[in-house]
């Protein structure tokens, strides 16, 4: 067993360095000084290992573990990637960029295979469901034997500032051990932060877990209960050397339920094309359709889209996020027409 020493974040310290300060700042820094400049992690070298420091007796990392996979390349010992298990039948969620693109619907994954954590055993990769905007695919674990029943993960969204998150590592010789962090912020927005695009969108569940082993993304993030709060994303900026970011249940709950209804994933109907504004302060709409929830509920062409229920976006990447993936979801949004702002709410199809 080891343990890290407590550090502060170099987020924090970064912080002093002359910016734009918003409130994502205000909120990390609030949760850097109570309890987010601590990490720590520990090898579990036996099934009743537990790390002494700062660690939830609930999180079982020999549960959490059953529900999460580890995905290779064909002849390379070394993994790719990781995926989350969400049926009993070997549904898998990860992200897509790892994989050729066939087309923008579809992945090719002949060249990769894939193992449950603590399980030899390998399984092919079937294709279900490319959502190339989020950089995440569906796809099922082939099995040899038909009877085989996997244990699907355990989904929850009371993802909250100063909450314990865990995430499962490697180590030299294993998947043996795990992370642990606090959750700084629930809702972060690397452009507004640092003002700069990013390819993870916003709104993005951030810990202060320092990725020092857990380098595969794609896998889970898990709470205290082993629960799973967010997939955790690709992020290579040098601002967050010491932090993962995830993309949290609450968007990823629209997409689950969707292919478990219909066995496909298609976003929303608005009735609307928008486009990120010039001024960057929003979706700029730029055509309406009139027989469109937006055109019914009062969004007209020219409209600057500026909050979606009551978070701030900046652009299309972040209405698009907002927007998620849920049918028939009351969306409150506010515009920006002719210099004043308007409250609107219109309901997704």
């Amino acid at each position: 067993m080891k343990r890290s020493i407590p550090i502060f974040s170099k987020l924090f310290l970064r912080a002093f360095i002359p910016q734009k300060i918003n409130q994502s700042w205000i909120n990390l820094l609030k949760a850097t000084f109570l309890v987010g400049g601590y990490h720590q992690y520990t090898y579990l070298k036996n099934k009743d290992a537990k790390c002494s420091f700062f660690q939830s007796p609930k999180f079982n990392y020999h549960t959490a573990s059953k529900s999460s996979i580890v995905i290779y390349r064909h002849n390379q010992d070394h993994p790719v990637a990781s995926g989350i298990i969400i049926d009993e039948n070997g549904l898998c969620l990860s992200i897509a960029n790892i994989y050729p693109k066939v087309s923008e619907e579809r992945l090719e994954m002949d060249a990769f295979y894939a193992k449950v954590l603590g399980d030899d055993q390998t399984y092919a990769l079937s294709f279900s469901e490319h959502l190339s905007d989020d950089n995440l695919v569906l796809f099922k674990l082939v099995r040899r034997d038909p009877d085989i029943r996997f244990q699907p993960a355990k989904f929850s969204s009371e993802a909250h500032i100063g909450n314990q998150t865990f995430a499962i590592g490697k180590s030299d010789h294993d998947f043996n051990l795990v992370e642990s962090g606090i959750i700084n912020e629930t809702s972060f927005n690397a452009k507004l932060a640092f003002g700069k695009e990013n390819d993870t969108n916003s709104f993005n569940i951030m810990a202060n877990i320092p990725n020092k082993y857990t380098t595969l993304f794609g896998g889970p993030l898990f709470d205290e209960n082993g629960h799973v709060l967010g997939i955790i994303i690709p992020y290579e900026d040098k601002l967050l050397p010491t932090h993962i970011l995830a993309t949290p249940y609450s968007f990823l709950e629209g997409v689950l339920k969707q292919y478990k209804e219909a066995g496909r994933v298609r976003r929303p109907y608005l009735g609307m094309s928008i486009k990120s504004s010039a001024s960057g302060t929003g979706a700029f709409v730029i055509k309406i359709n009139s027989d469109g929830p937006a055109n019914q509920g009062g969004i007209k062409l020219g409209d600057t889209i500026v909050e979606i229920n009551d978070q701030k976006i900046t652009n299309n990447n972040d209405f698009f996020k907002c927007l998620g993936y849920h049918i028939g979801q009351n969306l409150k949004m506010k515009l920006e027409r002719d210099g004043k702002y308007r409250i609107v709410h219109i309901m997704s199809s």
